[in-house]
């Protein structure tokens, strides 16, 4: 399977892919839509929470992301997340904008306790890991988080999305094939 970076800078790159099947790369057509709906995305961090390869992270990047923070908790799917960040880093890093990954449960990250308003979080877990989508609700409804969401999901193996709206109201739905994701604004807990 061959994963590109589709938009910005660094358009057309090549990423290393999976080679089992623990890691589930997003579609290209399905990760196109919420970029391109977004638009340049200077001055906004980006979090990818379950990172993988790192292919939507680096997307972010390469579209202008002022930071992306990559979490990844499995040792053997961050050194493929760690091969494609050193391939991307040799033309595409910029020192003031950061790139960094971390080997860690994404629950961890320290934003939970903060507003973050110029983060976007990106969510898209292992498909049956049910409880992990309804941790990441459970976790915001504690946070004064303040941000953006997307949650990548799969009607057929992950979460519906009625399921996540349990949860809160999407904002806006990108859909390809059985996949889409849903885009969630937490701006109006300021």
């Amino acid at each position: 399977m061959g994963i590109k970076i589709l938009g910005g800078e660094a358009k057309g790159l090549g990423l290393k892919a999976p080679r089992d099947a623990g890691i589930r790369p997003m579609s290209q057509g399905l990760k196109r839509r919420p970029f391109d709906a977004a638009g340049p995305l200077g001055g906004v961090h980006f979090v990818d929470l379950c990172a993988g390869t790192g292919a939507v992270g680096l997307e972010a990047y390469s579209r202008g992301a002022s930071s992306v923070l990559f979490y990844e908790k499995n040792p053997r799917h961050y050194r493929l997340l760690l091969e494609n960040l050193a391939r991307f880093k040799e033309n595409y890093f910029h020192e003031d904008r950061p790139l960094r990954a971390v080997c860690a449960d994404c629950f961890h990250w320290p934003g939970w306790g903060g507003e973050c308003a110029d983060h976007l979080l990106f969510f898209a877990p292992p498909y049956p890991k049910h409880e992990l989508y309804r941790r990441l609700f459970k976790t915001l409804a504690r946070s004064p988080f303040c941000g953006k969401l997307w949650v990548e999901s799969d009607r057929q193996k992950g979460l519906s999305q009625a399921d996540l709206e349990e949860y809160a109201t999407a904002q806006k739905v990108y859909r390809q094939g059985t996949g889409f994701v849903c885009v969630f604004d937490f701006g109006d807990r300021l």
